[in-house]
């Protein structure tokens, strides 16, 4: 849809959409909210598990072996977690960006429907 058919479309699908697209945003906004936190947990239980198992280490040397192996696969799986996460996190960095420019080019058209109805009285002055 080109910007004059959107400033021709009727006020009421403007509103409509500019109210869709805000949601959206605040959707994709708490998205962002969980991802962080989510990133934050799961460094904060491999970083906690490494530092178990390397007081393990020097508690019982003799079980160096598995422990360094065991600490080796907690530490994959964290990074692993850890960019999935990070995958979600950019995507919903981005898709909150796109509603919000979504939502904000749709408030545009709907003060060019009627710019009058958004200037200030001069009695309110």
């Amino acid at each position: 849809m080109s910007s004059e058919e959107k400033i021709n479309a009727p006020i009421e699908n403007l509103v409509a959409d500019w109210q869709i697209a805000k949601d959206r945003a605040t959707r994709y906004n708490r998205n962002l909210l969980q991802f962080g936190a989510a990133i934050a947990g799961v460094v904060g239980i491999f970083a906690g598990s490494a530092g178990v198992f390397a007081m393990a280490q020097r508690i019982q040397p003799t079980a160096a072996n598995s422990l360094t192996y065991t600490l080796a696969c907690l530490t994959a799986a964290g990074i692993v977690f850890f960019l999935i996460l990070l995958i979600g996190l950019v995507g919903s960095f981005n898709a909150r960006n796109r509603y919000e420019k979504i939502a904000e080019e749709t408030l545009r058209q709907i003060v060019l429907h009627d710019p009058d109805r958004f200037l200030p009285n001069k009695a309110d002055t």
